[in-house]
């Protein structure tokens, strides 16, 4: 047993067992994010990726966790991390809440899970947001997660702040808008990077914001931007997301790496746009300001 588990398995199991994590105000958004009429169920164990393994046989996803992987600074991460989170959830009954009609293609449903002891009704992260608070992953942006969008968000600033888990680990820091080094290592993975908008164009095919360093004025080609899809902007703009009135702001960004034709992220959601509050480590999603 390694003492990384040692020290995130006190702080996991306190926010499993305690009830929720000291949480921001909900929004309406979060008001899906309660026990209120869920399943009880009896966790059997966990696997690799942090899939729940019910005595019954289903296999669970939990929405708004993205697990932690192996890196090349601890090739094992992934598995201490998956230890961790067995040792407080395996045995246990949980309540959850379906959130998919259909097993996906690796046959897990993907769900909302709460401790059973969490009031029912009570605002929490659950499962996901425990997890994510000890640095056992990062909170992934996704439709599925929106009702905890904000807790999974304060969780996640909660682990980075104080260097938790994956957050003590250089390959998870933030990537900056010029970080060559950090592209070319993580091309191809999910990433979280800052940058300012300096431009924002527009072209048949999608919208891209040209992003520089935070305080830095000059771009090049080889920093980062983060492009839209036409079919894509709707759904934006009904969350409040503007696009082109974001030249000027600093943004917190979530997704996929591509490196291909430059350093770019797609963004898929508007829960994947945060500003940043300059004067603060805060952030704000854009739909919400």
């Amino acid at each position: 047993m390694t003492s990384e588990i040692c020290c995130m398995r006190p702080l996991l199991a306190a926010a499993l067992l305690a009830g929720p994590l000291a949480m921001p105000i909900a929004t309406p958004a979060d008001e899906a994010c309660s026990g209120v009429g869920m399943e009880a169920v009896v966790v059997a164990g966990v696997e690799p990726r942090l899939e729940l393994r019910l005595r019954d046989g289903r296999l669970l996803r939990l929405a708004g966790l993205d697990p932690v992987l192996s890196t090349p600074t601890v090739p094992d991460r992934d598995e201490q991390a998956r230890e961790a989170f067995a040792a407080s959830v395996a045995g246990r009954t949980i309540r959850i809440r379906s959130l998919s009609t259909q097993p996906d293609r690796w046959g897990r449903i993907v769900v909302l899970a709460f401790a059973a002891n969490d009031p029912v009704g009570e605002q929490s992260g659950g499962l996901a947001g425990a997890a994510i608070a000890a640095g056992l992953g990062r909170y992934l942006a996704e439709p599925a997660a929106r009702g905890c969008r904000s807790h999974f968000v304060a969780a996640e600033e909660q682990a980075r702040t104080a260097t938790l888990g994956l957050w003590a680990d250089p390959y998870y820091g933030l990537l900056a808008a010029d970080d060559r080094a950090g592209f070319a290592e993580r091309a191809g993975t999910l990433v979280i990077a800052e940058g300012r908008v300096v431009s924002v164009q527009t072209d048949s095919f999608r919208t891209k914001l040209i992003l520089a360093p935070r305080g830095n004025g000059s771009h090049g080609s080889q920093t980062l931007y983060a492009s839209v899809l036409p079919r894509m902007m709707k759904s934006f703009e009904a969350n409040g997301v503007h696009l082109s009135s974001l030249t000027g702001r600093t943004l917190r960004l979530r997704g996929l790496l591509d490196t291909r034709f430059g350093p770019q992220i797609e963004l898929l959601t508007p829960d994947a746009l945060d500003v940043i509050d300059v004067d603060s480590t805060a952030a704000t999603a854009v739909g919400s300001e």
